[in-house]
């Protein structure tokens, strides 16, 4: 099976190509196709959820900053789409580092950490974690 790895896929894209791929989705099944089915995801209240979140293992040494800063940069543009175009709705994003959930939110065109939840003591994640690839 194959699939698309979002954070890559739109990371050359400017907001103004999102906005085009959106008003002129393709029909055939590919990568633009699936950009366009996460930007219509993006619409959706409570979205959080609908996305496999990453799981990164890096050294402990790395940390949560860089990784944060790696996120915030690869969504850049599609925080500036939901500005553009979905300014009532917030951004979250999550990632599992060091068997811990963490949850950030939008804030100023950058990622802050709102909350941070230990794996175990989730079950919603613990549900999850057997369909979570690692990068």
């Amino acid at each position: 099976m194959n699939g698309t790895r979002l954070n890559t896929a739109i990371r050359g894209l400017d907001s103004a190509q999102l906005c085009e791929l959106r008003n002129n989705a393709p029909k055939q099944q590919g990568i633009e196709n699936d950009i366009c089915d996460f930007l219509k995801t993006l619409a959706t209240k409570k979205n959080l959820l609908l996305f496999r979140p990453y799981r990164l293992r890096f050294d402990f040494d790395i940390g949560n900053k860089q990784i944060q800063e790696a996120i915030s940069d690869d969504f850049k543009y599609i925080m500036q789409y939901c500005h553009a175009l979905l300014p009532l709705f917030d951004m979250y994003r999550a990632y599992i580092f060091d068997e811990y959930i963490v949850l950030m939110k939008e804030k100023d065109s950058r990622f802050t950490i709102v909350n941070t939840t230990k794996l175990n003591e989730s079950p919603t994640y613990m549900k999850l974690r057997d369909y979570i690839s690692v990068y």
